[in-house]
């Protein structure tokens, strides 16, 4: 549980910037199949470009429950100025999430106070803003660590948590209907912050819109179906839980 901090608190470390790995667990749903998995971010050496010094950021596809990378490519570059971080795509890939291989963007701004807003770039679609509504700390491995809460995001809270980030993974992505994404677990220096969601079984519940429960199992199953031919068509909200992670995604049904 959080509780309030005074406003002249300092930040330790607003964000990694020499070492750090953000792994991601995804979800996505091509019904009835639903498939799960994971990747990471990692920073991996310096660079200079234009003048000004970044880190590289690299992305590597591994195992919910494997810790071996089995491949890796540079995705991007980044800097941490003061309490912001920026960030300079070098992959053609992400330009469809506001990104070019020519601009820098403002990706956080840890100075951000209660009511004050940012753009968001990267929901693949339109430039949004999220607004600051509250601001408070966790304790994760006996530090207390400052962590800002936005306004509803799509289906998810975006919090950030000092030190490590967002909740959804280094970068704020969009959550399309049929996928969804979490920040599983941050290391720095052999430490985890955020545990992962190791090898523990899926607690799968599939709700109408007016939050009734209509279908739940659990699972071990990495990949798995969900049978919802006797249901109206409509929109549901599946979530993904166990004691570790939480994925949501709406779904659209129709029968």
């Amino acid at each position: 549980m959080g509780f309030s901090i005074c406003a002249t608190a300092q930040l330790k470390n607003p964000f990694p910037d020499s070492t750090g790995a953000w792994i991601i667990s995804w979800s996505s749903i091509d019904y009835p199949n639903v498939f799960t998995g994971a990747f990471r971010y990692y920073v991996n050496g310096d660079t200079i470009c234009n003048n000004t010094s970044y880190k590289k950021l690299y992305e590597g596809v591994n195992d919910l429950f494997d810790s071996t990378v089995t491949s890796n490519n540079l995705k991007g570059l980044f800097r941490v100025d003061s309490n912001k971080v920026f960030y300079k795509n070098i992959n053609q890939a992400f330009e469809s999430f506001g990104f070019t291989d020519t601009n820098e963007v403002l990706l956080y701004d840890f100075s951000l106070m209660v009511g004050d807003s940012i753009l968001n770039l990267n929901d693949g679609s339109t430039q949004n803003y999220v607004k600051v509504i509250s601001i408070d700390s966790i304790e994760l491995n006996g530090e207390y660590l400052k962590q800002w809460h936005f306004d509803e995001y799509f289906v998810y809270q975006l919090t950030w948590t000092e030190g490590i980030g967002s909740n959804i993974g280094f970068f704020n992505y969009f959550l399309f209907f049929e996928y969804g994404q979490l920040l599983a677990c941050f290391n720095e220096n052999g430490q985890d912050y955020h545990v992962g969601i190791a090898d523990k079984p899926h607690n799968i519940s599939i709700y109408n819109t007016t939050g009734k429960l209509i279908q739940s199992f659990q699972t071990t199953e990495k990949s798995f179906q969900i049978d919802l031919i006797d249901f109206k068509s409509g929109v549901y909200i599946l979530k993904i839980t166990n004691d570790l992670y939480q994925s949501v995604h709406r779904l659209l049904l129709i029968n």
